[in-house]
């Protein structure tokens, strides 16, 4: 079985055009938990930055943390007003960040042999 990261590899322009955009409202709902008007947002597990588009002109910051290299570049060319770094989050620069972690990051949990 492949492990997380090499399983993403090799099709991230078509990963990005079939995978699902979050709906823009959600913005509006996180907002309201944010205490702040322009969070810094990290999306771990990003992939292709598919939910780090929803934050322009919304977020102070958004970073995505993204271990598949291939996926990070792709998600830098799409989305140049995100940072991209790799594997785990960064720490907190600050105690308002606010940290989505959206559900599409599963998809880099390996799956259990039954």
């Amino acid at each position: 079985m492949p492990d997380a990261v090499a399983r993403f590899s090799g099709f991230a322009a078509e990963y990005d055009a079939a995978r699902p955009k979050p709906p823009a409202a959600l913005v509006q709902v996180i907002l309201q938990w944010a205490g702040t008007a322009t969070p810094d947002v990290v999306d771990l597990g990003a992939g292709t930055g598919l939910s780090t588009v929803i934050w322009a002109g919304h977020a102070g910051t958004v970073t995505a943390v993204e271990p598949s290299a291939e996926m990070r570049a792709f998600a830098s060319r799409a989305r140049p007003d995100c940072a991209a770094r790799s594997g785990g989050p960064p720490p907190p620069p600050a105690a308002d960040l606010v940290v989505d972690v959206s559900d599409t990051s599963r998809r880099h949990v390996a799956a259990r042999a039954r």
